[in-house]
C-alpha cells in the first residue's frame, strides 16, 4: 500500500468518525494540539532564560554608560586576610 493510499485511508476515517458524533476524535485532536502548545512554550521559556543568563545585559536594555562602585577597605569584607598576616579576629 502506497503512503498517499495510508493518508486518504487515515483522512477517510477521521472525517467519517467526525461525521458519526466523534467527540474522541474531537478530544484527540485537543489533546495533540496542547501537547504541541505546551513544547513549544516551554522552548520559548528555556530560550528567554538561556539568552538572559548569557547576554550582556547592557546591550540588551539598550544602555550605553555604566557605573562601577569603588570599594574601601570597610566595604571589603574579607580586605582584612589580603595583608598575609593573621586575621584579627580570628585568633
Amino acid at each position: 500500500m502506497g503512503f498517499f493510499k495510508r493518508l486518504g485511508l487515515y483522512w477517510s476515517y477521521a472525517t467519517r468518525s467526525l461525521g458519526r458524533g466523534g467527540q474522541r476524535t474531537l478530544l484527540a485532536i485537543f489533546c495533540v494540539a496542547v501537547g504541541v502548545l505546551a513544547i513549544v512554550s516551554l522552548q520559548l521559556v528555556g530560550n528567554m532564560v538561556n539568552n538572559g543568563l548569557t547576554s550582556n545585559v547592557r546591550e540588551g536594555n539598550g544602555g550605553d554608560s555604566g557605573r562601577r562602585r569603588k570599594l574601601n577597605a570597610k566595604r571589603r569584607p574579607f580586605a582584612r586576610f589580603a595583608g598575609g598576616g593573621d586575621p584579627v579576629g580570628l585568633r
